[in-house]
Parts: structure tokens; C-alpha cells; sequence
């Protein structure tokens, strides 16, 4: 009778915002079903400006990591050389191809920005190529015919 569904089980229409110190409607919290009235304790604008600053702080560390360990992987190769071709580039243009795709666990790129002590075990399971000879490795082991055009 009039009643909204949040007067109706006992929550007031409103709530207050931890960041912005602010009463809003519920409607602009972000649900959590962790918390004892089932929102996040920032209202969306203060949760989204959160998200920011982290995101950014965070890619830049992760980017500083996979930098770090692809120069711990060029080390390991005995620099930026591609063992099929031989091509030396300072330029990103190098693969880590997996020798027996079985072994593989996980996906180089996907673990780049990850301790070296978890990337090196996935490391040893590979080989240092360039783009073109990793694509070419890979279509033989698909045994793809490529026709010249």
C-alpha cells in the first residue's frame, strides 16, 4: 500500500555513499551481495572513479613487469634473435612458440605481467621466433597448405 520494496523489508529508500559522503537513492549503488544490504558502500560514481584510478595505476605496473620479464626471456635466449631466421630486431617483433603444444599451459602473453618464477617455468617450454617464422611454425603443425597467390 504504497509501501516501495526497500521500506518493505526494512532498508530506508536511501542510503549514504562512502566516498562522496552523500544521501542517495538505492538505484545508484551498485549491487554486492556480501554486504548486509546487498549494495556497495560507493554509490556508482564514486565506484567508477575508483575503477579509474586503479586501472591506471595497475596497467602501468603490469606493463613495467612484462617489460622486465621479456627482458629476463631475451636474456634466456641469449638475446633478440630468432632461432629459425636469424632476424635481429630491437623492435617487438618476437614470439615465444611452445616446441610441444601439449605442454602448454597457459599463454605466454597472458602471464607476462606475472612474477618471473611463475613465467620462467612456461618459458622453458618454448622457443624465441620471429612473428613470421611463429606463423609459419604454426600452419605447419596444422599441416595448412598456403598457395602462393
Amino acid at each position: 500500500m504504497g509501501n516501495t520494496k526497500s521500506e518493505t523489508i526494512g532498508q530506508k529508500p536511501i542510503k549514504h555513499c562512502g566516498g562522496c559522503q552523500r544521501d542517495l537513492p538505492r538505484s545508484e549503488f551498485y549491487r554486492n551481495s556480501k554486504t548486509s544490504d546487498g549494495l556497495q558502500t560507493r554509490c556508482k560514481g564514486c565506484a567508477r572513479e575508483a575503477q579509474r584510478a586503479n586501472y591506471g595505476a595497475r596497467n602501468i605496473t603490469q606493463r613495467q613487469k612484462r617489460k622486465q620479464n621479456w627482458d629476463k626471456i631475451f636474456e634466456y635466449f641469449g638475446g633478440r634473435k630468432c632461432i629459425h631466421c636469424g632476424i635481429e630486431s630491437k623492435w617487438p617483433i618476437y614470439d615465444l612458440h611452445h616446441k610441444d603444444p601439449n605442454t602448454k599451459d597457459v599463454s605466454i602473453g597472458t602471464i607476462a605481467h606475472y612474477n618471473w618464477d611463475k613465467v620462467f617455468p612456461e618459458v622453458e617450454k618454448c622457443v624465441l621466433l620471429c612473428a613470421n617464422c611463429h606463423r609459419i611454425a604454426h600452419a605447419k603443425e596444422r599441416k595448412e597448405t598456403l598457395d602462393p597467390i
